[in-house]
């Protein structure tokens, strides 16, 4: 019976570890795409709209920001422009960021140009907040998978280890049948 048991167990430790081997490898692929597009949208993005916004800068227009967004301009040694960026996102080099401020995301682009420097900003809280929930939810489907697979281990093995059992007591059976009925010296 012991055979039995580590068979079983066997089953539904087979189970458990394919169930989480291909959920993990789902989530990872999940959440790598997801950052991989995130980055390309969004620097696009924000490359697109720090265009515009330096063309309308630099030729003296209303910038005409979408909400959350927010254009800064530094030219180095010159402290009187009034878009000089923040003190928090002056240490930004040059491409796209994001930055993390009193409970606030942020996307920056930051493009320099001779002794100037660009930085177009875009709140983004919304935004990972939904991806905050979408990998609880993956974390949760990869759960939800190993527990479904140690469940139905659990129910196979039993299945299967039934007509297994009965089969080995039947042939113990028959040999304890057997040795009674057979002769000891002829």
């Amino acid at each position: 019976m012991k055979k039995n048991q580590q068979l079983s167990r066997r089953i539904i430790v087979a189970f458990v570890l394919m169930a989480a081997v291909i959920s993990a490898l789902f989530s990872v692929g999940i959440v790598v795409v997801v950052q991989v597009v995130e980055h390309q949208l969004l620097s696009n993005t924000l490359h697109d709209d720090l265009t515009l916004a330096m063309a309308r800068y630099s030729e003296g227009r209303d910038l005409d920001l979408q909400p959350g967004s927010r254009f800064y301009h530094e030219k180095y040694n010159q402290q009187d422009d009034s878009n000089m960026p923040p003190d928090w996102l002056k240490n930004l080099r040059s491409g796209f960021h994001e930055v993390f401020r009193e409970g606030q995301s942020f996307h920056a682009l930051v493009y320099k140009q001779g002794n100037e420097k660009f930085l177009f900003l875009r709140d983004q809280t919304d935004l990972e907040k939904r991806e905050q929930a979408l990998y609880v939810i993956i974390i949760a489907g990869f759960l939800l998978s190993v527990v479904a697979a140690w469940v139905l281990g659990y129910f196979l093995a039993r299945r299967i280890m039934s007509p297994v059992s009965r089969l080995a007591q039947q042939v113990r059976d028959r040999e304890q049948q057997s040795s009674a009925n057979m002769p000891l010296a002829a």
